[in-house]
């Protein structure tokens, strides 16, 4: 009866498990509407750089943020839609504004160039050189609120090369995806704790059907949890 009445209990720990992993999977096919939002990538300000390279890693930049946020990857695993400001519109708007520095360093800055844009969301950073040492960090900014969304950098010793082929791509995925490695590693952790309710109940069950009540019973069950 005790069996019995363990089995029906593990069943329900089951069923409650898999409706929470369901859940908190993400998954957009089942999101709210698309989000769209209209996103302008300003110049990284220079330092310790000539202006030239740093115009050049920007038109990068806004190269490959253009490549990901129009990518399947991206619209597969996320309900936004970025519309990316080309960089002559961007130009122009700003020469009606006369407008001549077309990067950003404070908060106030940001939200007033994005409102000039007319943008939703705007892309701010900055490269420099000290000693050796190249560093490229960046942001996602909200206009209206002036929260930052997402941020990332990178750093490296090295010729300024790798910036291009390596930097610069790292800081833009780190941008778009971060939400999505923080979703996948709620679900490790979910699931992490629902197989020690899980392990812990087949203990006890096993303990029972062996008839020693006091028989400790052990399940190691290792869930790996993605690294940030």
């Amino acid at each position: 009866m005790e069996s019995i009445m363990f089995k029906k209990f593990l069943s329900i720990i089951l069923t409650i498990v898999l409706t929470v992993i369901w859940t908190f999977q993400p998954n957009p096919s089942f999101s709210q509407e698309m989000k769209r939002y209209t996103i302008a990538v300003l110049d990284l300000e220079a330092s310790g750089i000539s202006q030239s390279e740093a115009s050049f890693l920007s038109q990068h930049l806004h190269a490959q943020i253009t490549r990901v946020s129009t990518s399947d990857n991206f619209k597969n695993t996320t309900n936004i839609d970025y519309t990316v400001l080309e960089r002559s519109q961007m130009y122009q708007i700003f020469e009606e504004f006369k407008v001549q520095d077309f990067a950003c360093a404070s908060d106030s800055c940001v939200i007033e160039k994005g409102k000039m844009l007319a943008a939703q969301r705007i892309i701010v950073g900055s490269v420099g050189l000290v000693g050796k040492t190249y560093s490229i960090t960046t942001r996602i900014v909200d206009v209206q609120s002036g929260k930052t969304l997402s941020i990332a950098d990178y750093t490296y010793s090295g010729p300024i090369d790798d910036l291009l082929t390596t930097g610069i791509q790292k800081v833009v995925n780190d941008l778009f995806f971060a939400e999505k490695k923080k979703s996948h590693k709620k679900v490790y952790i979910i699931a992490g704790t629902s197989a020690v309710v899980i392990g812990a109940v087949l203990a006890a069950m096993q303990n029972k059907s062996d008839g020693n009540p006091e028989k400790p019973g052990n399940i190691f069950i290792k869930i790996p949890v993605p690294e940030d």
